[in-house]
């Protein structure tokens, strides 16, 4: 019997990409503010997480008014996730602008295994959609999601556009997997600013520290590979700009272990400088840090 979460997501990959763009963006927008009046535990969560990355006071119509836009860039990137069918490849800078070619260029010339990888920012679909139309076909790991009918229309989506999904529960050796691909010369992409699997490491992160997963590090240590962040927001015009940052490699004379935790360090420092300069695309509604819980409106002074 499907559910009701699988029936809302298998009529917005159905229904979202036939209505006109206009209706589409108020539909979203309407579904963003809403969730920002009912004040849903996701909402309470980017609130306390914001609060803390940038050092705004819980009452500040600052940061209300920040979370109100992180809301609406979040629904953002589900609008374009059902819409993305849609877009056509011969006309990809009507939805997607890309700044930093010359760093992705540079790191393929080097012939050398690369990751990239981005914090949960922005549209990284999208920004998938670009890459394999613009470079090739790019492997990546999601979280297994439920209902597993939902889980389906995710991987049948990325597969549509050149992204190959592994699960991160169901599958053995997923680092072994992500090293072949790696090592056959395919793009890795990884979204990796939370650790879901409690293998990860702990670092400076903000104003605290934080685990981060280590697989970007680990596979540029085992192969000499390079890591490359990426950022993406939205522009003034919204429309999406996906950011490749300069390519970071593993240093040398250290243990492997050491390597790991300074690659990871560093790919952290770009995180919080990215996320720092676009927070309202920060659509991180889970927790980062263990003190941090869920904040609850203070100022409901915010202008609508």
């Amino acid at each position: 019997m499907i559910s009701l979460v699988d029936f809302g997501y298998q009529a917005g990959w159905v229904l979202v990409k036939r209505l006109p763009s206009g209706i589409a963006r108020n539909l979203f927008r309407k579904i963003a503010d809403w969730s920002y009046q009912k004040d849903i535990t996701g909402v309470q969560q980017l609130r306390a997480n914001l609060a803390f990355m940038k050092g705004i006071a819980a009452d500040s119509l600052v940061l209300e008014t920040l979370v109100r836009d992180g809301m609406r860039s979040y629904l953002r990137y589900w609008e374009d996730a059902f819409r993305l069918s849609t877009w056509k490849k011969d006309n990809l800078a009507k939805h997607v602008i890309c700044i930093g070619t010359d760093n992705i260029d540079m790191a393929l010339a080097s012939k050398k295994p690369l990751v990239t990888a981005t914090p949960h920012m922005g549209n990284w679909d999208g920004a998938g959609f670009w890459y394999t139309a613009n470079y090739g076909e790019i492997t990546t790991v999601v979280e297994r999601l439920k209902p597993e009918s939902l889980y389906k229309k995710f991987v049948a989506f990325r597969n549509s556009f050149g992204i190959e999904v592994i699960p991160t529960s169901g599958e053995s050796d997923i680092f072994m997997k992500l090293l072949r691909r790696a090592k056959e010369g395919r793009m890795v992409a990884l979204v990796a600013d939370r650790d879901i699997t409690n293998n990860g490491m702990e670092v400076k992160y903000g104003p605290a520290t934080a685990f981060f997963p280590v697989g970007p590090a680990a596979i540029a240590v085992a192969l000499d590979g390079l890591v490359i962040p990426l950022a993406t927001y939205y522009n003034q015009e919204n429309v999406l700009v996906m950011e490749f940052l300069p390519p970071l490699s593993p240093g040398q004379g250290e243990t492997k272990e050491k390597k790991i935790y300074d690659l990871t360090q560093r790919l952290a420092n770009v995180f919080e400088s990215e996320i720092k300069k676009h927070p309202q695309d920060w659509h991180m509604l889970q927790r980062v840090w263990k003190d941090v819980q869920p904040l609850k409106r203070i100022n409901e002074g915010l202008v609508k």
